[in-house]
């Protein structure tokens, strides 16, 4: 039986419903850190675009985070398609660079969401300096 609410079982697609006069084209950059054949770590970036947002994070949410982590600048991306991101992951938008802390796979309804927050430490070689 086909459901013409939902292209994927009987979810809700917010992704395409809700979210459609919400959402943008947006773009970040992401980072791939590399080591180059002199053994120099350097840093690739890729410009990734999406349809969805990119805002802070939900005043509800943030209450639940710590109190010093609240003074940080935690942001939420919303995003029709996979940005395949991971936690870790550094990503530059409007000259900010943030972490990836969490992904949240809401496939089933049609998005994806990603909590980042504002990034102060600088990698190399895979070692996180503060």
């Amino acid at each position: 039986m086909d459901n013409k609410y939902s292209k994927k079982g009987y979810m809700p697609q917010v992704g395409t419903i809700a979210f459609s006069g919400w959402f943008q084209d947006m773009s970040f950059i992401k980072e791939h850190p590399f080591i180059d054949d002199n053994g120099e770590a350097n840093i690739k970036e890729e410009i990734v675009r999406y349809y969805g947002t990119f805002q802070p994070l939900k005043g509800r949410t943030l209450e639940i985070k710590s109190y010093e982590q609240r003074a940080w600048a935690i942001m939420q991306i919303h995003s029709t398609t996979d940005l395949s991101l991971s936690n870790g992951d550094r990503i530059s938008y409007n000259d900010k660079k943030y972490k990836v802390m969490t992904v949240f796979d809401y496939n089933l309804n049609g998005f994806y969401e990603y909590h980042v927050t504002e990034d102060f430490s600088k990698p190399i070689l895979g070692v996180d300096i503060i």
